[in-house]
């Protein structure tokens, strides 16, 4: 009886040194880390994304005053990236869309019709934020 006593005594103190909670440890220590890793990684390409639709903006508000006509491309004249990136040669954008944390597969929506523009692109982030530049500003959904 005093050996089962012992032992009871001895589980008793193993159990009551364990850390509370010790099944979220695991998840505190490991998971949220990660995680908070990922956001903070996303965070920091979306605010990459956003300068580079802010750069590509201001080159499009300069253009109309070296244009012929004293206007924005016409909606026909940008296509996609590579289009862009020709009409403002002397911009020196990136090669390639993923340079700009912009996701290549879903391309650039541009509209204009010469007074105003609007320029989309999407963010190269888990949500795939969308980007949309306008002669007036810059947002993010």
């Amino acid at each position: 009886m005093k050996l089962f006593k012992t032992v009871l005594l001895f589980m008793l103190l193993i159990i009551l040194s364990l850390p509370l909670g010790c099944e979220k440890m695991i998840e505190e220590e490991v998971i949220q880390p990660v995680e908070r890793m990922y956001d903070q990684k996303d965070a920091a390409v979306l605010e990459a994304a956003v300068a580079n639709v802010r750069q590509v903006r201001s080159a499009l508000m300069r253009y109309p005053v070296v244009s012929a006509d004293n206007e924005y491309p016409k909606d026909t004249q940008v296509y996609d990236y590579d289009s862009l990136r020709e009409i403002l040669a002397t911009e020196s954008l990136p090669l390639d869309m993923a340079d700009l944390m912009w996701d290549p597969a879903s391309g650039i929506v541009y509209s204009s019709d010469g007074v105003s523009f609007s320029l989309q692109v999407r963010a190269m982030t888990k949500k795939s934020e969308l980007i949309t530049a306008t002669a007036r500003s810059v947002t993010t959904q």
